[in-house]
């Protein structure tokens, strides 16, 4: 076997880390549809992704724990045992489960693709090709590697056994182009509300649109590092991919609810007063942020910033 960790125990270790995140994500699932539903930032498309992300996630999760079953019960028993099912992609059940990983994936970098649209649109429209080329080509990746499993598991009486390892190639580039695809987009998006926050406000260090452009970074980096982790990993024929790989699919889905949480929380205390405005905030509550005020701003310049705040708000509530 390939790596110094045995597929069954790095299937232990990726299922107790798996539920634990998803466990997390539930709880942020909640609080995100409440949110988008119901909350001051309406969204339904977003609704809808969130419902997707939470049913690709679920789903993995549940078939992960249908192949501890049998693989720990029933095939204890049979030559090679857990050992030889774990590692053998030419299972059914390893084929569903790389469907939802992919799913989830493609839905998470389309995400990016859509919100950098969103925000480059009214600037200039072709920025949004270069996310976009990248995700087609995804598309395509994720086809060609599903097709070449499907072929592995129609033949897995004749090929038993064959590692993830023997579709190197095709892993290789959907990893290689999914995190293309969310750093380009994530940094066009996280650019493009950094010169927003530049053009919307008198002072230069910190603006309305700053704490956005924070939480844009933030999951982004979530995502990447973990993603960055599982291709060292794989690359390294080590099978504790399996372990990082199963943490991404509930990594994914606290990203996106991660991102549309907190800007909705920065969007709920609003403005700051006209009178309460500086280059940084003194304290921050829950309830609202104070301000030491050196010059204020009129009234129709503040709401004008924090209209153009709120208007960009959807496109910068998931990236991931």
């Amino acid at each position: 076997m390939s790596g110094n960790v045995a597929p069954d125990t790095a299937a232990l270790f990726a299922i107790a880390f798996e539920w634990g995140l998803y466990g997390i994500s539930v709880w942020m699932f909640v609080r995100t549809m409440k949110e988008l539903l119901f909350g001051i930032s309406q969204n339904w498309k977003m609704a809808l992704a969130a419902c997707l992300f939470f049913s690709f996630s679920t789903c993995h999760a549940i078939v992960d724990l249908v192949r501890m079953k049998i693989g720990f019960i029933d095939k204890r028993e049979s030559p090679g045992g857990p050992v030889l099912y774990f590692a053998d992609v030419t299972e059914v059940l390893f084929l569903v489960r790389s469907s939802f990983y992919l799913a989830q994936t493609l839905l998470a970098d389309a995400v990016v693709v859509y919100r950098c649209n969103t925000v480059w649109r009214p600037k200039s429209r072709w920025i949004v090709y270069i996310p976009l080329t990248l995700w087609t080509s995804l598309v395509a990746t994720s086809i060609g590697a599903l097709y070449n499993l499907g072929v592995a598991a129609r033949h897995s009486g004749t090929r038993p056994g064959v590692e993830i390892f023997a579709f190197a190639k095709w892993v290789n580039a959907f990893f290689a182009l999914s995190l293309a695809t969310n750093l380009v987009g994530t940094g066009l998006l996280a650019f493009r509300i950094w010169t927003v926050n530049q053009t919307t406000t008198e002072f230069r260090e910190t603006g309305f649109m700053m704490p956005v452009f924070r939480v844009v970074i933030d999951a982004g980096l979530l995502y990447t590092i973990t993603l960055t982790a599982t291709l060292v990993v794989f690359e390294a024929k080590s099978n504790a991919q399996t372990i990082t790989l199963d943490i991404l699919m509930p990594i994914i889905s606290i990203s996106f609810y991660m991102l549309i949480l907190r800007v909705a929380t920065l969007a709920k205390r609003g403005p700051p007063r006209s009178t309460d405005i500086s280059l940084e905030p003194t304290s921050i509550s829950s309830r609202s942020v104070n301000w030491s005020a050196p010059t204020p701003l009129s009234r129709p310049r503040e709401e004008e910033d924090w209209a153009s705040v709120h208007s960009m708000q959807k496109a910068s509530t998931s990236v991931v």
